[in-house]
């Protein structure tokens, strides 16, 4: 791990507080560590062929079966990299590099067939709208996965078609003060069971929420609410008097989400 030098000051004084020398001295800081991209796969759900799309030329991939790979500069240009496992075996692939979405601002980097699990986002450019987009075999989410992108505003498409993913982490949200879209966000993910009631509590900023939550028709309990002076504000509630944006596109966001139960209060232009 690399070190970074501090230069401190040291304040010595006398018994009765008065100042009476001052001493200079460095002291070594470790850097803080590189984020790194980590997921888990299942080769041969589909096929034992796994893809990764938009990785920067000089990207590290640990497979998670004792190889790894350097992207060469014409895999970074054609945007794939391909690996072919030996046997089906559940895999922990890490990326030290960047992967670069501006190519596919919509779509999704990582083999969406056989990713079921992702534990972190390393180095991203081109933002996180559509970043696991049909990944329908995605299951799970940790706490703070989107922790580093405070300064991300869209966060459209991110999980839409995920079939299989079965929960979201309260804090899934906590950082994203920033975020404004979260059109189709979670759309078409037909094993969420619950939304976390103060999922989006920190995106006080989010005007749209167009078919966020279109045909998740697996959900029940209560739609998101945040707590202010005690009282809960739901979505189609918010508003700058009660401390957020006005939510402006909000167009089938629970369409289809007949099991929650205060579906019945819900708007029509929000179902």
């Amino acid at each position: 791990m690399s070190e970074r030098r501090e230069t401190l000051l040291r304040l010595l004084q006398d018994e009765t507080g008065k100042i009476t020398d001052v001493k200079i001295f460095q002291e070594e800081k470790p850097e803080k560590p590189k984020p790194l991209t980590i997921f888990e796969l299942k080769p041969g759900l589909v096929t034992r062929d796994v893809f990764l799309l938009c990785l920067t030329e000089g990207s590290v991939v640990d497979w998670g079966d004792g190889t790894n790979s350097v992207v060469s500069a014409e895999e970074a240009r054609e945007n794939m990299i391909r690996h072919i496992y030996a046997d089906t075996s559940d895999r922990v692939v890490t990326i030290d590099g960047v992967i670069n979405k501006e190519p596919i601002p919509n779509d999704s980097p990582f083999p969406r067939e056989s990713i079921v699990s992702i534990r972190s986002i390393g180095e991203l450019t081109g933002g996180v709208a559509g970043l696991f987009a049909d990944c329908y075999s995605l299951t799970s989410l940790p706490e703070g996965l989107f922790d580093n992108f405070t300064a991300e505003t869209n966060f459209s498409y991110c999980f839409i078609n995920c079939d299989l993913l079965k929960s979201l982490p309260e804090g899934l949200f906590n950082n994203c003060t920033a975020a404004t879209d979260f059109s189709l966000c979670f759309k078409n993910c037909s094993y969420l069971t619950e939304i976390p009631k103060g999922l989006f509590d920190s995106c006080t900023a989010a005007t749209n929420f167009t078919q966020c939550f279109k045909d998740c028709c697996g959900l029940t309990g209560e739609t998101p609410y945040t707590m202010v002076n005690g009282k809960k504000v739901k979505l189609w509630e918010r508003s700058p008097e009660n401390g957020f944006a006005k939510v402006t596109k909000h167009e089938s966001c629970f369409m289809g989400c007949t099991g929650l139960s205060d579906y019945a209060e819900i708007p029509d232009d929000w179902k």
